[in-house]
């Protein structure tokens, strides 16, 4: 099972980050959350933040694929505020970032991670670490 975990950590490190060493050894996504090449996660392009709990995106598919999607955070509720608005823009903008899709009840939900003061962070997370976001069940 390790040697399957190195190997595929090797390919996620390849693929997703060629950049990688120069994150100073810091692993960006443990393996323990996502592991790599998890089903039903895309490197994302920001089209626009149409509130602070709904982003539009382009979903990198692969093969020069990509679609155009509007998905709400994942687990959260952001305050409805133009410094949450801003501070989500400002998060994704010509920033990398992936995101893990969630279809519930006909509705696509994500979980971002990007990087985020000089770290990569799951965003929905972060929000709520700085206070403009609540977790909800």
């Amino acid at each position: 099972m390790k040697k399957i975990k190195e190997a595929l950590k090797d390919l996620w490190e390849i693929i997703v980050f060629p950049d990688y060493e120069l994150i100073n050894g810091y692993d960006p996504i443990p393996m323990q959350i996502v592991q790599p090449v998890a089903p039903y996660t895309y490197k994302g392009e920001l089209i626009g933040v149409i509130d602070a709990n709904t982003i539009l995106v382009y979903l990198d598919l692969g093969l020069d694929t990509s679609i155009k999607r509007t998905l709400k955070l994942n687990r959260i509720k952001a305050d409805v505020s133009a410094e949450t608005k801003q501070a989500v823009w400002e998060a994704l903008f010509s920033n990398d970032f992936m995101i893990h899709t969630i279809k519930k009840d006909g509705e696509y939900f994500a979980e971002v991670w990007a990087l985020l003061e000089g770290e990569f962070y799951n965003l929905n997370d972060w929000l709520v670490t700085k206070g403009l976001a609540k977790v909800v069940g």
